[in-house]
């Protein structure tokens, strides 16, 4: 390693050696020659003149005084070539995410058109084939509906991941009923939750009544939290609970999803809310299809709404997520989120 080091700053120093030794010849050159000049030609038997004096002070001051000036510019410039990559590299990075973000959009726009049209004419020959009491045909046809389905869901998930990178995603603020809300989801994750053995309970404060956010993203949210629970909890238990906070004069409304799953591995803690990453547990018969996009989306959707995502876990002991956005919204657009991750030891 010392000798790789060296190898590379050798050339480094042989040049600044180089310049050092021309420069420092010019300034002895130009010296000595004012020197003759002040000593022989104007101020002529004013002084002595002492050449030999004269060479030894300047060899011993310019090339030091010389090599450090160079060295100093050196490292000038390497920082201004630095600081020039750096800049670069980040325009192409922000260029190459406005292009996956416009990719994203336009692919998901030209996909979700055929993909409805796809659904449309499945759910009328799923109820022809019910009509006509062909079961086989109407089995696999609500097979084709639900694939058909998720990959609407992901299709819209992606869409709305370019609107949060392009900041073209906007809120529509309007008072919502908590309790409705939460039952609502609910109601949706129930038959994945049973499927796999599993109860889901609410506990609303009844304080707790209406909130000023966009009904439709707190719905997205708190249906990728309740659905990813219900997902990978297995004979166990899923608890939701809502209820409202005061911290530095801010109001927030905060769901909790507490399940009993496996927990997530600490490996993949830190990367959990990554595009694309999925909370696995340590190990599971649950249905683990998915792109990983919901808990990357919930958070940036939190975020946006003013709010954060936290989360606690470990393997064998469940997991708890809880969502914090402003009671009211608009008023409080600008408050500062709720506390970062942590993890269960």
């Amino acid at each position: 390693m010392l000798r790789l080091r060296l190898s590379r700053i050798a050339p480094k120093l042989r040049t600044l050696a180089t310049h050092t030794a021309a420069i420092s010849a010019a300034i002895v050159a130009v010296v000595m020659a004012v020197d003759y000049i002040l000593n022989i030609q104007i101020l002529r038997d004013a002084t002595g003149y002492t050449p030999m004096s004269t060479l030894a002070i300047v060899l011993l001051i310019a090339p030091p005084a010389t090599f450090v000036m160079l060295l100093q510019t050196e490292r000038v410039r390497e920082a201004q070539s630095e600081l020039a990559a750096e800049q670069s590299a980040r325009a192409a990075a922000e260029a190459a995410n406005a292009a996956r973000a416009r990719f994203l959009a336009n692919i998901s726009h030209e996909l979700r058109t055929p993909l409805n049209g796809v659904i449309g004419y499945s759910e009328l020959l799923l109820e022809t084939a019910e009509a006509e009491d062909r079961a086989q045909d109407a089995q696999d046809l609500q097979r084709v509906v639900g694939s058909a389905r998720r990959l609407l869901a992901l299709l819209n998930d992606l869409l709305d991941l370019a609107k949060v990178d392009a900041n073209k995603l906007t809120l529509s603020y309007a008072d919502v009923c908590v309790r409705e809300l939460i039952e609502e989801v609910v109601q949706l994750a129930t038959p994945t939750a049973q499927a796999n053995g599993s109860a889901i309970t609410v506990t609303i404060d009844d304080a707790l009544r209406t909130a000023r956010t966009d009904p439709l993203r707190l719905t997205q949210c708190l249906l990728n939290l309740v659905s990813n629970a219900a997902k990978f909890t297995l004979n166990g238990s899923i608890a939701v609970e809502a209820r409202s906070e005061n911290n530095a004069g801010v109001e927030w409304l905060a769901i909790s999803v507490r399940d009993t799953g496996l927990g997530i591995a600490h490996e993949r803690q830190p990367l959990l809310f990554e595009p694309f990453m999925q909370a696995q547990a340590l190990e599971s018969s649950a249905d683990m299809s998915g792109a990983g996009l919901g808990l990357a989306l919930t958070r940036e959707l939190a975020r946006l709404m003013g709010g954060d995502v936290t989360f606690i876990s470990a393997p064998r002991q469940g997991s708890t997520f809880t969502l914090r956005i402003p009671l009211h919204g608009e008023a409080n657009s600008n408050a500062a989120a709720s506390p970062s991750v942590s993890n269960a030891a």
